[in-house]
């Protein structure tokens, strides 16, 4: 994709696919924000996260025993989950690590050993009744900020365009208030949301960014 400047009162923009043209322009790119975004020079690290489904033994980790959606802080790493739902397997993967990825077209989406070695041994001692052996697996990929907050803002060089980036693994979450603030800054330059220490001029990034 190819964001051109304006062309009158609109922007372009080019994909693959086709060109559109908008009069304000929201760019959300994922692990590809700072090659999108290179003239802000953001300090955005993209890492590579491997996420796995794995057998249960008894339904008491099922979502209609209410068993919620989990995050376990352990000596050896940061683990996530959510309750069984097709009542087979439960999802779980770490927060914590993860290989620093050059090129987001390239990731390496190959399950590793080393891929569950903290995984399997925080099942074993904390989901006793989750099997260890995944049957399937993805690899996806975090985009990090050096504080772990996000970036939304409004771009500097252009009027009506807003950014989100370095969702760092938990931009999900607030997906409808997150994107509500863009549109706004987008469209009207300006949003009620509180969202002054996500900006990318806060000390976190811009210190980041200093040679």
């Amino acid at each position: 994709m190819a964001v051109q400047s304006r062309v009158g009162s609109a922007f372009k923009v080019r994909t693959a696919r086709s060109e559109y043209e908008a009069a304000a322009l929201v760019i959300t790119t994922g692990p590809w924000a700072a090659q999108m975004l290179a003239s802000l020079s953001l300090p955005l690290e993209v890492v590579r996260k491997p996420q796995f489904w794995f057998p249960v033994r008894s339904r008491v980790y099922a979502e209609d025993h209410s068993t919620p959606t989990f995050y376990y802080e352990m000596p050896y790493g940061l683990f996530y989950g959510f309750p069984c739902r097709d009542g087979q397997t439960l999802k779980a993967a770490e927060h914590s690590r993860g290989e620093a990825v050059a090129n987001p077209m390239n990731v390496d989406r190959t399950v590793r050993p080393s891929d569950l070695e903290y995984l399997s041994r925080f099942l074993e001692e904390c989901l006793p009744e989750v099997d260890p052996v995944p049957l399937r697996s993805c690899v996806c990929m975090y985009t990090l900020t050096p504080d772990r907050h996000f970036v939304v803002d409004q771009h500097p060089d252009y009027e009506h365009v807003s950014f989100g980036a370095g969702f760092s693994g938990h931009g999900f979450k607030f997906t409808s208030v997150i994107g509500e603030a863009l549109v706004d800054l987008a469209v009207d330059g300006r949003t009620s949301s509180p969202i002054e220490f996500l900006s990318a001029s806060r000390d976190a990034i811009a210190n980041a960014t200093k040679p």
